[in-house]
């Protein structure tokens, strides 16, 4: 029986749900994260990355667009911020960007950092070298994005173009040069519940700064089309089991299409603390949605009582899962 069954076994959802809570209340406070997204360059990538829809391992119709101008990632990072993004990312498809396109993102770094006052920057641009981390924390770049997405065991599984050295190693190269770090987890993708643990204790150890949190959506097209979404209830064991095991880290809740946006305030007594808010790689974004999830977020967490945030569980998952002994 895997770690995380045992401690859900031994204590119950709910229970286990209010120790996350309190972990995230002591450790993490009461400060609601928020950062956004820019597509900056869509075309097919090289990797095989079975959950990707940009890889050549998919079939999915995608729109498709070179590196967009340092104007046009300008005007996504206003928006962002005028949406209420503390944070903005450059993200863009492929294995890695080229020494051309970093010295153009770098360009557009400077050009935000000049014009969009207050907004922290980020970017996932793959698997850079050291010499190219450099150069963005020079530029400005504060953090640096490279989701691990499942653990060493079962990474193989998911893709065999780049390996999860790879990933380690550019992440100890931007907190070399002193930026932060961002890497979570894609659940969902077949991996056990053991993986997903390993997964927290991997990122724990790297001391990362931002953990997202994605949900896979089965896409047509990907070799991954045919699976079923996790249940809520896996999701939320499994956020508090990151919330218990990496403390004071921002749990950013990323992909999430396959929850019901009623439902996702629970994710947020479960440990989560940040947000990704507008659109997302290929998701169109739901600007309304995500004020009223936030607004929701912050009366849970300053209004609702222990007793209350017990009864807002009990209403939505299956009676046999409700377990405080």
């Amino acid at each position: 029986m895997s770690l995380q069954n045992k401690i859900w076994n031994k204590i119950g959802i709910v229970k286990l749900i209010a120790l996350a809570n309190k972990q995230r209340e002591r450790r993490a406070g009461n400060s609601l994260y928020t950062c956004a997204i820019i597509n900056a360059k869509s075309l097919p990538c090289s990797e095989d990355c079975k959950f990707c829809v940009f890889s050549k391992s998919s079939t999915a119709q995608v729109s498709l667009y070179p590196l967009k101008s340092k104007e046009e990632i300008k005007e996504k990072a206003e928006i962002s911020q005028r949406m209420g993004a503390m944070r903005f990312s450059i993200v863009i498809t492929g294995r890695k960007a080229s020494r051309k396109e970093i010295e153009k993102i770098c360009e557009a770094i400077q050009y935000i950092k000049r014009e969009v006052k207050g907004i922290r920057l980020c970017a996932s641009l793959g698997v850079v070298d050291r010499s190219e981390l450099l150069l963005l924390k020079q530029a400005g770049l504060d953090r640096y994005h490279c989701n691990l997405e499942t653990s060493e065991r079962f990474f193989p599984y998911i893709c065999r173009t780049h390996t999860f050295a790879d990933k380690l190693r550019t992440i100890e190269w931007a907190k070399e040069v002193g930026l932060e770090v961002c890497s979570g987890i894609l659940m969902g993708m077949g991996e056990r519940e053991d993986d997903r643990i390993e997964v927290a204790r991997t990122l724990n150890r790297l001391q990362v700064h931002g953990i997202p949190f994605n949900v896979l959506l089965p896409r047509q097209g990907t070799p991954l089309a045919s699976l079923s979404p996790v249940s809520l209830a896996e999701v939320l064991k499994t956020v508090s089991i990151f919330r218990l095991i990496c403390k004071d880290k921002q749990l950013i809740l990323a992909c999430r299409s396959t929850i019901k946006p009623e439902l996702l305030p629970l994710l947020f007594m479960a440990g989560m603390n940040g947000l990704m808010i507008g659109d997302l790689l290929t998701i169109k974004g739901n600007p309304e949605q995500d004020r009223s999830l936030l607004e929701r977020i912050e009366q849970i967490w300053k209004e609702e009582t222990e007793e209350e945030k017990v009864f807002s569980l009990t209403r939505f998952l299956p009676s046999e899962q409700v377990v405080v002994a």
